[in-house]
């Protein structure tokens, strides 16, 4: 699963198929995790963890070819509907971190949560290594060669499964499978999904191209948030439901659920916006843009250890939380002044760190702190619970992010007209010279256009530079807030020291 997140390729396949939809790759990928990650947490409760593992690795093999093979965008985007519609982005990641929870005792949880979290940075720091290599010389055939092998990984972690894993039945495993079915919260998944959909297809559409004032962006914003609403209501009235009311008998795993979903809302600020940053003002390599942000998972990695033994040793959480939000707190604020201060490019080879530390620190505390929080009969709704909120963060973030980045953008044709009039074009050429800047992006030569001299391409290279400038500083500054926010949050966990105890919650014998 790690080696599959390198989605800085969405960028590469928008420039092969000339579309503006790239966004929609990340998009139904964290809703499908949001949406079908409860789901899963349930039935597998109910029938097993086993089939859950092959069945979604089987529909991230088939997404994987579709998208290999794919000729057009839409197609694209169905390979990754088809990879993300089961939640395999993030639900079966949240099956992982309980299997491997509830076998061992409690106190080594954090030490388990390291490890699974280190093989998941590997498998970052390997796609993302990959994926710049593939692409490098700009061929189409790169990102198809990526998913050819990211299909052949998801099929042998499904062959591994059928093979390996063949944990015991429990007693609630055994049940008639109608009753099974009636336990499934039906209403709650269903609010929840059209809620994230509609919340996202709002934002997505906001200045772009929609103003909010259109019935396109206010209409889906709206209804979504009635939905929200009502969702709210129907857990309130039922206590063993989507959101089951044993998970929030103390305020412990709701602040853990806040901060998991601050982190998402971080974490695809740095996984999309680095890279895309990085080939907008300084890499025409495309093999440096991911190397730029896979610096950042080494440092993760040892971020990872460090926390697991930290938390080990001293079995305290709180601290270490309010830290590694403050570091990615820390990464915003560098990115937002790198963005307009430093025109070599050279902060990106650094920052990623920052971020890789914050991000290995944080899963690693919170999804331990919510594992131990709960009652032991909940820890794999607990634990896919996190990661459907952390999801839930990404969607959002990458909505959010979407709309103050167009904020800025959106200007761009304006900006580019207005700097080059001011320097003498004739009007005649606005047209040309703006839709030469704004599909070429091409701030080192002077284009062939009626009118245009050096003077004025330098003035319509700076524009479209500080619009872009403009649009990621709306990204860094967004995201600051939200972790900040966060990090204050933070400060009201507590401890559960006396959790960290050699029980063992679902002993294999």
């Amino acid at each position: 699963m790690g080696f599959f997140r390198g989605l800085w390729q969405a960028q590469i396949i928008g420039r092969t198929f000339n579309s503006s939809d790239t966004g929609w790759v990340t998009g139904v990928l964290v809703i499908g995790g949001v949406t079908l990650g409860p789901i899963v947490s349930q039935g597998a409760d109910l029938w097993g963890r086993k089939w859950f593992f092959v069945v979604l690795s089987g529909f991230g093999f088939v997404g994987s070819v579709i998208v290999a093979r794919a000729q057009n965008m839409p197609t694209v985007l169905g390979g990754f509907t088809i990879i993300g519609l089961p939640g395999l982005a993030f639900g079966a990641q949240g099956l992982v971190h309980a299997v491997s929870g509830e076998v061992i005792p409690r106190r080594w949880r954090s030490w388990d949560q390291a490890a699974a979290l280190v093989s998941t940075e590997l498998g970052l720091v390997t796609g993302l290594i990959v994926a710049g290599g593939l692409n490098r010389t700009g061929s189409p055939d790169g990102f198809r060669n990526f998913y050819y092998i990211t299909a052949a990984l998801f099929f042998t972690a499904g062959l591994l499964c059928v093979l390996t894993y063949n944990p015991p039945a429990t007693q609630r495993q055994l049940e008639n499978i109608d009753s099974a079915i009636k336990r499934l919260d039906w209403i709650g998944f269903g609010l929840l999904a059209s809620c994230v959909v509609l919340f996202s297809i709002a934002l997505n559409w906001s200045h772009n191209p929609y103003s909010w004032d259109d019935p396109h962006v206010s209409v889906p914003f709206s209804i979504s948030v009635l939905l929200a609403i009502l969702l709210v209501l129907h857990g309130r009235r039922k206590p063993d439901v989507l959101f089951h009311h044993g998970l929030f008998q103390e305020r412990m795993f709701p602040i853990c659920l806040v901060c998991i979903f601050v982190e998402g809302f971080s974490f695809y600020a740095a996984n999309v916006y680095v890279p895309y940053q990085a080939t907008t003002f300084y890499d025409h390599d495309f093999l440096f843009p991911p190397l730029r942000l896979a610096v950042g998972f080494p440092a993760a990695m040892v971020a990872s250890i460090v926390t697991g033994l930290y938390c080990f040793l001293t079995k305290r959480v709180r601290w270490a939380t309010f830290s590694a939000l403050v570091i990615f707190v820390s990464f915003f604020a560098g990115m937002a002044a790198a963005v307009r201060l430093d025109d070599s490019g050279s902060a990106l080879w650094g920052l990623p760190v920052l971020f890789g530390w914050a991000f290995g620190m944080v899963l690693v505390i919170l999804v331990t702190a919510a594992q131990l929080c709960v009652p032991p009969a909940l820890i794999t709704i607990s634990s896919c619970l996190v990661v459907a909120a952390r999801a839930l963060g990404g969607t959002v973030g990458f909505s959010v992010y979407h709309a103050v980045f167009q904020s800025a953008v959106s200007h761009l044709d304006n900006n580019i007209a207005e700097a080059a009039l001011a320097k003498g074009l004739p009007p005649a050429s606005v047209s040309k010279v703006v839709e030469y800047y704004r599909v070429a992006r091409n701030t080192s030569t002077v284009p062939d256009i009626p009118g245009v001299n050096s003077v004025i391409a330098e003035a319509a290279a700076v524009a479209l530079k500080k619009t872009y400038q403009s649009g990621f500083y709306n990204v860094w500054v967004t995201g600051a807030a939200f972790a900040s926010a966060a990090a204050i949050i933070s400060i009201f966990m507590y401890d559960p020291s006396s959790e960290f105890t050699l029980h063992i919650d679902a002993p294999i014998e």
